[in-house]
């Protein structure tokens, strides 16, 4: 498949910066929850401001599952640009929302928008590459997006300084209008021999084929799992350093430091990925995932709810940059057997795994008010579940890998 007009180089970066926006909608309002809970009454431990993340979340989720048919049919630019519509309306009606109802309306609005980035994220590059090589540019394309949440919250800081809570959600209005004329440098990438024909019989025997092949299956559950523990942490962080630590002037520069080293760490995986392997690498990460989890739990009992901060963020730092490695590595071996069903596919994966996320992560979310504890308890079983879920998708792996073996010394 020809690259694009772009070029290797700049077809990474149109990538980066696509799915970029699906974070810029979250990221650059973190420092503003705490204003935004005083904007509609809520009190200071009142978690309820949470929900702006966790319906965008869902929206993002759901809307997939309609978008990737759309994809494998119409083809992968007129997708991109009915998504970015949408999501230019959620975040004019989340800038103009008057009660907490409309905002999260509009949140949700705002995800449906984003989840076509989404599918197409996975959906373009699996059109062009394949294997580790895939995996090498997934970790590519998660180095460059993890520079939203960088700037991110600096940006919103800096909004906030010249004006209110809504000046923040202009951000992310510009950078989508960034990605859509800087599309019109994107080739179509789908072969007009390979669209496939609407309809609701032939949409559910590809979604059945989806999860019927066990690597996807099985990978995509791990994805669940571990965006759990993201969605978790993006909800709960801002209000854990207010409450718990009275830290919240310190917010936006420690995320953006804890981004900065999840970026480092996705570069470090694009240059080693080809040489040790997708399924390796993921099942790596995992493992520290557990460790740190651990780790997490035990200081968090110990400290009553509240270990020394310089303890207890550390490890959190270190936790969340496995979604550096896990994130990519299990998209792209999710991903890999699905060439020929790529929209459908990203979708049926994004949706289990960001809608399963968005649930776990929601859930946890009631149980944080003035304690780590809870968080903490949660980083571990969902990085354990994850972990199993790597486990027996690798064993099936090795297991289709033997039969062939066999079947070629037979033959």
């Amino acid at each position: 498949m020809q690259l694009t007009r772009m070029g290797y180089r700049e077809f990474v970066a149109f990538m980066a910066v696509s799915t970029m926006t699906i974070a810029m909608a979250i990221d650059v309002m973190l420092p503003a929850l705490g204003e935004m809970k005083e904007a509609f009454g809520l009190e200071p431990s009142d978690n309820s401001i949470a929900l702006t993340v966790t319906v965008y979340f869902v929206g993002l989720a759901v809307a997939q599952l309609g978008y990737g048919p759309l994809a494998d049919h119409y083809g992968r630019k007129s997708v991109l640009y009915l998504g970015l519509g949408i999501y230019l309306l959620g975040a004019a009606g989340s800038t103009l929302a008057p009660s907490l109802t409309m905002l999260l309306i509009s949140r949700f609005v705002w995800g449906v928008g984003a989840a076509s980035m989404r599918v197409l994220g996975n959906t373009l590059v699996r059109d062009v590459f394949e294997g580790n090589r895939m995996a090498r540019v997934m970790s590519l394309v998660m180095t460059v997006f993890l520079l939203g949440p960088i700037v991110a919250p600096l940006v919103g800081q800096g909004l906030l300084q010249l004006g209110s809570w809504r000046f923040v959600f202009g951000a992310g209005t510009a950078l989508a209008l960034v990605v859509f004329f800087w599309s019109f440098r994107l080739n179509e990438t789908l072969n007009p021999a390979d669209r496939l024909p609407l309809g609701f019989a032939r949409t559910a025997d590809a979604f059945r084929a989806v999860l019927g092949t066990h690597e996807t299956l099985w990978f995509s559950l791990a994805l669940t799992f571990v965006f759990g523990n993201l969605l978790m942490f993006l909800a709960s962080s801002e209000l854990l350093f207010d409450v718990v630590y009275d830290r919240a002037d310190m917010f936006a520069v420690m995320f953006s430091a804890t981004s900065l080293a999840g970026a480092a760490v996705a570069l470090a995986n694009a240059r080693v990925v080809e040489r040790i392997g997708a399924s390796t690498m993921m099942r790596g990460a995992a493992v520290v995932s557990v460790a740190a989890g651990a780790m997490l739990t035990a200081v968090s009992l110990a400290g009553g709810g509240a270990p020394p901060f310089w303890l207890w963020w550390p490890l959190v730092t270190v936790l969340t940059t496995t979604f550096s490695i896990l994130i990519p590595m299990g998209n792209t071996l999710a991903m890999q057997p699905m060439g020929h069903l790529a929209g459908v596919a990203a979708a049926v994966v994004g949706t289990l795994a960001m809608g399963g996320g968005s649930l776990l992560g929601a859930v946890v979310d009631r149980f944080l008010s003035d304690s780590v504890t809870p968080q903490s308890i949660a980083f571990l079983l969902f990085s354990a579940m994850a972990l199993g879920c790597i486990a027996v998708a690798r064993r099936g792996r090795e297991g289709v890998r033997r039969a062939a073996r066999t079947e070629d010394s037979v033959g």
